[in-house]
């Protein structure tokens, strides 16, 4: 082998090494982006499994209930170890903060917020007034959203529960 024949594969082995570490490197992000948006989801779940299941009418539910029509942290709750907030008027304007990952990966910050309205039986539309008083149930529907930045990017995702409840 010539010494050009030697610069040459070295030059090569040197490019497809690059390219298997660009590959490993994109693949490593995809999977931190794929772990984040599932906790993400896994977060949104759960309230929504919470609020299909728990009792509306007991007092320690009624935050978790409260109509309105501006998306909230009030009356969201979550077991942490890091940092938890429950300052409730900083939980309304910013929603309630949570952490994906764990200690041992990129934890990002979230903020969970709710909205809770009530559902026309007729046609479906939301409102903050119910739309059929007389009746002794009524719908009411929840939008759970969590907002996080991943990589300068500001990643949103929402879930939305419907059921029915004792009309107030």
């Amino acid at each position: 082998m010539t010494l050009v024949e030697v610069l040459l594969a070295v030059v090569f082995l040197a490019a497809a090494l690059a390219g298997i570490f660009g590959v490993l490197i994109q693949a490593n992000r995809l999977t931190m982006m794929t772990r984040h948006r599932d906790s993400a989801m896994a977060i949104l779940n759960s309230y929504a499994d919470r609020f299909a299941r728990i009792d509306p009418t007991l007092p320690d539910n009624t935050a978790f209930f409260a109509i309105g029509d501006t998306p909230t942290g009030n009356g969201l709750t979550w077991d942490t170890t890091w940092e938890p907030v429950t300052d409730e008027a900083f939980n309304a304007a910013n929603g309630l903060a949570v952490y994906l990952g764990n200690e041992q990966s990129t934890r990002l910050k979230a903020h969970v917020f709710r909205t809770v309205q009530f559902v026309s039986k007729s046609d479906g539309t939301l409102s903050t007034v119910n739309p059929s008083p007389a009746d002794e149930y009524c719908l009411v529907s929840a939008t759970f959203s969590i907002n996080y930045t991943f990589r300068n990017e500001l990643k949103t995702q929402s879930l939305t529960v419907v059921r029915e409840i004792p009309a107030p």
